[in-house]
């Protein structure tokens, strides 16, 4: 495994400030009923898969994955042989996806922009990395979404949504790190409940920025999303 140490060097080539990217791994994926992480996608693990685009992005100089406990030596046998051509790091995630989170970014700079990825979504572009990435600001996390492409009902409103007002959340999510703790410390151990980190954001205060995302960016929840 490449260790964090020596990396700096990294993020300021050419004064070009890369990013990391932070893949979860997921919890113990129930629905799916087995490692939906070590899935085969076009030849290789989804996991790996997934972090694909972000290598050939260009943007980002760093990858960490974050997996339970029982799963770090699995995945690591699995990433030497993957000849990703990053440097990576491996952590212990949490109970929760906010607390997988932060331990993925507390390993890496925190005035340095992340992107924060579901492992289950393997069919990413990398023109999507760039997008997100390119649109990342201090103080304010990109999100990529769609709108719903069929008719929306609630029950609470007793008539149809307008779909243009609607968004289907999509990863990966762009961030720095310092902002994701700042919001984790205004909202005490509640940040653990939030879904994912824009709506962790949006509760906090802090502001939300939506770029157009991918309908084939899809979340692999039970076997038969895969392709």
């Amino acid at each position: 495994m490449w260790e964090a140490t020596g990396l700096p060097f990294l993020y300021t080539i050419l004064g070009v400030e890369k990013a990391s990217a932070v893949l979860l791994l997921g919890g113990r994926a129930s629905r799916y009923q087995k490692e939906k992480a070590f899935e085969e996608v076009e030849g290789e693990a989804m996991f790996v898969r997934a972090s694909r685009p972000f290598v050939e992005s260009g943007v980002v100089s760093r990858l960490v994955f974050v997996a339970r406990k029982d799963l770090i030596d699995e995945v690591e046998a699995i990433l030497s042989k993957a000849n990703l051509g990053l440097p990576y790091d491996i952590v212990q995630g949490g109970d929760s996806r906010e607390e997988s989170a932060k331990q993925g970014l507390s390993l890496v700079w925190h005035d340095v922009p992340a992107l924060v990825h579901d492992a289950c979504r393997p069919y990413l572009s990398k023109e999507l990395v760039r997008r997100v990435y390119e649109k990342m600001t201090p103080g304010t996390i990109v999100v990529p979404a769609i709108h719903p492409r069929e008719a929306v009902y609630s029950s609470a409103e007793g008539d149809y949504l307008d779909k243009n007002d609607l968004y289907i959340i999509e990863t990966p999510e762009g961030l720095f790190p310092s902002d994701f703790f700042k919001a984790k410390e205004k909202l005490g151990d509640a940040y653990l409940s939030f879904p994912d980190e824009g709506s962790m954001f949006v509760r906090a205060g802090l502001a939300l920025k939506i770029v157009e995302g991918e309908p084939h960016n899809e979340k692999v929840t039970f076997p038969g999303d895969l392709r």
